[in-house]
């Protein structure tokens, strides 16, 4: 990720993120201020910021083939909204209920560090958080920040990131599933499972960056596809991955799959 030549600098991401968590030395309750200090830390944990820079861009993208300048202003909550979205699904992820992940990026899981409950609540936050800051725009630019908040969400829920979650669940705890651990039968179906757990969000933040970057039609069902699921080297990871480690209800909870996403 690092030597990738990104049209934007590292710094500009921090920062932007920076000033959209809440910071715990403003005049707030202890308790609330150890939850805010909860959730910096787990947005400021090494991520590789990999949809914050493809929604950007996306947008200077698209808004160069217009020959208009890209307003960072209309783009840049958004870009902080879908990695707001990405931690908290990994502090949830990691939780003893789901995932059972005592570490994540070689450092304590946030639940490990601040308490189960704190972590389902910093999840919470960074998630309401993510839509709040999606509002945070010009007014001229609230009709695409409104297209790419429908994208953002549709892509965060039941229809990509948590419904694939589920799958992932249902394989090996069957608790969740009705008494029945089901499993994956071809790389195609793992392969389903990840492009909604992961591939959901990554694609939602090309097709909003398309669209706060004034690309048209055809531009956002370009960013739609090149994301998408059914690549051939895509499936012979997931049928490869089958056969080297078995299957999903197979393996110990806290391995299952791919962890630590970028």
């Amino acid at each position: 990720m690092n030597d990738i030549p990104w049209q934007f600098p590292p710094d500009l991401t921090e920062d932007a993120l920076q000033r959209v968590l809440p910071s715990p030395d403003k005049n707030v309750e202890a308790e609330r201020a150890r939850l805010r200090h909860a959730m910096r830390s787990a947005v400021f944990n090494g991520g590789k910021r990999l949809r914050f820079h493809l929604l950007l861009e996306t947008a200077f993208v698209a808004s160069r083939a217009h020959k208009i300048e890209l307003d960072l202003n209309g783009v840049l909550p958004a870009a902080c909204a879908v990695e707001l979205i990405h931690a908290y699904s990994l502090v949830h992820d990691d939780l003893p209920a789901m995932d059972d992940a005592d570490t994540r990026r070689g450092k304590p899981s946030c639940h490990v560090e601040f308490g189960e409950a704190t972590a389902i609540l910093v999840g919470d936050a960074l998630l309401t958080l993510a839509f709040e800051a999606m509002t945070q725009v010009p007014p001229e630019r609230s009709t695409p920040a409104l297209r790419a908040t429908a994208i953002i969400a549709r892509a965060a829920g039941e229809c990509g990131m948590v419904g694939g979650q589920m799958i992932d669940i249902a394989w090996s705890n069957e608790k969740e599933n009705g008494g029945v651990i089901s499993t994956p039968k071809s790389g195609e179906e793992l392969l389903q499972m990840h492009a909604l757990k992961t591939g959901a969000l990554i694609r939602a933040a090309c097709e909003a960056g398309g669209v706060l970057g004034e690309g048209d039609a055809q531009a956002a069902r370009a960013v739609r596809v090149w994301p998408r699921r059914g690549s051939p080297s895509a499936v012979g990871i997931c049928k490869r991955t089958v056969a080297r480690d078995g299957h999903p209800a197979h393996r110990s909870r806290g391995q299952r799959h791919t962890r630590g996403a970028a």
